[in-house]
């Protein structure tokens, strides 16, 4: 399995009815954290798309001996304790522990076909300010919901850093992204996508891909424009806007996970 392809088991589409059951959908990954020892998986999305969720369901494919793909739809029943929401109210995180319960699962024979970003898939700081505008990256998600439902597997969307990675732009502990982006997109990861020169224990070198993790995308942005409708006979002229995505999202930097660790710690005393 290449790389990309490992890439297509990182994510969930999840379909979130709210506590006063309203429907939206967005995208979440995999992330696993090392808590002194001690491993912690999560749901990684946007807060403002597990805020005040109640109903989570999120598909995924299961671990078969077998080629055959199938999925299945895990329906979560969410209380308010279960959504950890970042510190920071400003940075747009929430994620849902799910570690516990994959193990119940795994003790009933199902097992899931996922792959999991952790802090060693993250660049280092170091590496991070290597990592300048107009870097290649890739969106992992579901744009308008849309997914492969046979084959269980997400969009992948090419594009490039807009602005630095390591700098905050505006302030915030964010960066922008030059790539499609659609509604459902939200809390898709932001992976820099590049090859490398890697030494063989014989002396070669051989090109190998890395996939890094560097954001969580959170927004879209858009252009308004208005005009008028199209008159049937006698009919008057409506004025309408529309709102048009012009490619240019934003991003949560992918070091803001960290802040999570101290929260996941504190439930684990």
């Amino acid at each position: 399995m290449t790389k990309a392809d490992e890439l297509l088991l990182t994510t969930v589409k999840l379909d979130v009815i709210t506590n006063q059951e309203r429907h939206r959908a967005g995208t979440a990954f995999f992330y696993t954290f090392d808590l002194k020892g001690r491993k912690a998986m999560v749901l990684v999305s946007n807060r403002h798309v597990l805020e005040d969720a109640h109903i989570v369901n999120c598909y995924i494919a299961l671990d078969l001996e077998s080629d055959e793909v199938q999925t299945a739809c895990w329906t979560m029943f969410l209380q308010k304790d279960n959504i950890i929401t970042h510190p920071d109210s400003k940075v747009d995180l929430a994620i849902v522990p799910i570690g516990g319960s994959m193990d119940e699962h795994a003790q009933i024979g199902i097992n899931y076909d996922y792959r999991s970003f952790d802090k060693e898939t993250m660049p280092t700081t170091d590496e991070l300010r290597e990592i300048s505008v107009m870097h290649n990256i890739v969106m992992v998600g579901y744009p308008n919901g849309q997914i492969d439902v046979v084959n269980n597997t997400p969009l992948c969307r090419h594009g490039i850093t807009a602005t630095p990675p390591a700098k905050k732009f505006n302030g915030e502990r964010a960066f922008l992204v030059d790539i499609g982006c659609a509604p459902g997109s939200s809390g898709s990861p932001i992976i820099a996508y590049d090859s490398i020169w890697r030494e063989l224990p014989n002396g070669q070198l051989t090109k190998v891909d890395q996939a890094r993790l560097i954001g969580i995308f959170c927004a879209g942005n858009t252009s308004k424009v208005q005009g008028i409708t199209i008159p049937k006979d006698g009919e008057e002229p409506q004025k309408v806007n529309a709102y048009i995505p012009y490619g240019i999202g934003k991003a949560i930097s992918a070091q803001c996970l960290n802040d999570f660790v101290p929260l996941l710690e504190s439930r684990c005393k």
